[in-house]
């Protein structure tokens, strides 16, 4: 009994510093930001990204849902040799969709989102004609999300609001665009 009081109460304390640290955060970007931007920041430690994403593993970046800051791991975005604008862009929107979309967010599915993160970074971690690339599970999907995105957007001439409704993921039509429109004229 002793001990399992002894866990709550050290489980408490861990949430309550976790709390605090994420509500520091957002209070500093209420006060401070400019822009949605702005509420990005970029970590430079690993640790410290850990500690505020126990469960992020090698992420890139995440945005809290409804806390209005997100968090970038820099030494992650330096690893996956991209360019540290665009993951602050790609944050940068999830803050947005959580504003826009309120708790219907949790309802639009992932490739959605994420799909029109990567559309606003401007470029996927993985290129959008690269084939055969291994060991990058994630990321891969995320470039399908986008090509996806771009299609719907480039192609179909449809809207923020229209794809989150949209009800078909035409990744096989969008591929087949991007390349035939994009790839072979690289």
């Amino acid at each position: 009994m002793y001990v399992k009081r002894i866990v709550r109460s050290l489980f408490n304390i861990i949430t309550w510093a976790w709390f605090l640290i994420h509500g520091t955060f957002s209070a500093h970007a209420f006060v401070f930001s400019q822009n949605v931007r702005d509420r990005v920041y970029v970590i430079e430690a690993p640790l410290v990204y850990k500690v505020l994403n126990p469960v992020a593993g090698d992420s890139l970046g995440f945005t809290l849902p409804f806390v209005g800051v997100a968090y970038i791991n820099k030494q992650a975005v330096q690893d996956a040799d991209t360019p540290l604008p665009g993951v602050i862009s790609h944050e940068a929107k999830h803050i947005e969709q959580f504003w826009q979309l309120g708790i219907h967010h949790f309802g639009i599915e992932k490739w959605k989102l994420e799909g029109m993160a990567e559309y606003v970074r401007g470029d996927s971690t993985i290129s959008l004609c690269a084939s055969g690339v291994e060991g990058l599970h994630d990321r891969i999907k995320y470039r399908d999300y986008h090509i996806a995105v771009k299609y719907l957007i480039e192609v179909e001439g449809l809207s923020e609001d229209q794809i989150y409704n949209y009800s078909d993921y035409p990744l096989g039509v969008a591929s087949d665009w991007i390349n035939a429109e994009i790839c072979k004229k690289a």
